[in-house]
């Protein structure tokens, strides 16, 4: 199908930037890359289509006669990455997706209006471990806004006037969970699903949870009796992104899932069978994916909170030094995220909040946490040392990658949806845009 042409009277000229491309920079000589790997090259932007159109020389209007009458944004040397991709959020600005008695689309589309002050241009809302009769009134409410921007449209052909981020679709988090791992989830609705799908039926409502409900990953313990059968179903079938978090699971265990089709690894390190020397759990399968044996070549990634709360700078570094090409910045935030401290809640549970930690009230266990996307990459660059590139991977690409849009989302390439987010040297959020249009 042949491509629409760009008019002159919806381009965008992005010039003097510092492109985060991840691909090196195409036909030119090495004085185009920084030291971070950033491509000083200029953008050209369809904001009707909401696509870049062309990646071009520095100041190359007279060689592009289109970019020469589009509208010019000059981003001061500073630098324009891909926008952030949050796929685990359980809320912001008091929004709390698993609050049935509070939930509704208008305020799903508020915190899609308003993350992308955070840089964020893309998420996936996150319920945790509920009752069966609270998904029955919440995912008919989050399922339409599924793959929709801001507004709560749907995303089609020459539709975006984006007011806010990109739903990507929900994130279900348990409650097929080690009852031992539950964390801040209540232990009330922690269940087994020992009936394989036909449990996955009986908690959500419905089995299609991709075709009803617009999800796109599920958590679970992959240890727990019928998950496999729920892995296997999910995965291949249904093209769920199935992660194994809350899990009391073993190295084998973690190597079944794989075999299974789980792809991903829920915040590592939280609520998980910590590390032994002779029994790895699943951090093992991460330094599998550095060249060892068992599960080498499988695209297995996992996600991290870099907020200096729910990791150690320490074990930050180890989990980017085994293999830093598979690591997915989240922010789990909660609802209070933006709020302050004080007295808060996640779902049914009540939590105290104290400058950036988030604890389950009466109890030091952590109950996500209320940092940014913007503030954790500033963190994980800082904790691993790493180049301005590899920490803007973290949160574009990889968890792209994860879901399987990387051809439209988390790298600047033609094709590729505009959504970008302009940054200083410190990583800190001046500018936002989705599909090509400003939207802070």
């Amino acid at each position: 199908m042949r491509q629409p042409q760009p008019t002159m009277t919806n381009l965008v000229h992005f010039t003097n930037c510092r492109l985060a491309v991840f691909h090196p920079c195409e036909g030119t000589n090495k004085n185009r890359q920084d030291g971070d790997g950033l491509c000083r090259m200029d953008l050209l932007v369809d904001a009707d289509q909401g696509t870049i159109v062309q990646l071009l020389e520095p100041n190359a209007c007279a060689a592009a006669p289109a970019a020469a009458a589009a509208k010019v944004i000059d981003c001061g040397g500073n630098i324009l990455s891909p926008g952030f991709i949050d796929v685990q959020i359980n809320g912001y600005l008091g929004v709390d997706f698993s609050d049935a008695s509070t939930i509704t689309a208008e305020g799903v589309r508020t915190v899609a209006r308003k993350i992308v002050a955070t840089g964020v241009t893309s998420f996936c809302p996150t319920l945790i471990s509920c009752s069966a009769e609270e998904y029955a009134h919440i995912l008919p409410i989050l399922g339409p806004l599924a793959l929709c921007d801001g507004k709560g449209r749907r995303r089609g052909a020459g539709d975006n006037n984006c007011g806010g981020a990109n739903i990507l679709g929900l994130h279900l988090e348990g409650p097929f969970f080690a009852p031992s791992k539950a964390g801040a989830h209540p232990m009330q609705h922690i269940r087994d699903p020992v009936g394989g799908m036909e449990s996955v039926q009986e908690t959500y409502g419905s089995a299609k949870l991709r075709e009803d409900f617009g999800v796109a990953i599920v958590t679970m313990a992959p240890e727990r009796e019928g998950a496999a059968e729920v892995i296997q179903t999910l995965s291949n079938q249904q093209g769920i992104v199935v992660s194994m978090g809350h899990a009391d699971a073993t190295l084998q265990d973690g190597r079944e899932a794989i075999a299974n089709g789980a792809t991903l690894i829920t915040h590592m390190f939280n609520a998980m069978k910590p590390f032994h020397h002779r029994e790895p759990a699943l951090l093992g399968l991460v330094a599998e994916q550095s060249g060892g044996d068992g599960n080498k070549g499988k695209e297995l990634y996992f996600s991290i909170i870099s907020d200096g709360i729910h990791a150690h700078p320490a074990a930050v570094r180890l989990a980017h030094s085994l293999c830093s090409d598979r690591a997915v910045l989240i922010t789990d935030a909660m609802s209070a995220m933006g709020l302050g401290d004080g007295e808060h809640s996640l779902g049914d549970t009540e939590v105290i909040v104290k400058g950036m930690q988030a604890t389950v009230a009466g109890t030091e266990t952590l109950a996500g946490s209320v940092a940014s996307m913007d503030c954790c990459i500033r963190s994980y660059r800082e904790y691993t040392q790493c180049s301005t590139q590899q920490a803007l991977k973290a949160a574009t690409l990889h968890p792209a990658t994860v879901l399987g849009i990387q051809e439209k989302k988390g790298a600047i390439k033609v094709g590729a949806d505009a959504d970008l987010v302009l940054l200083d040297d410190g990583l800190n959020v001046l500018r936002t845009w989705v599909g090509g249009r400003d939207a802070r």
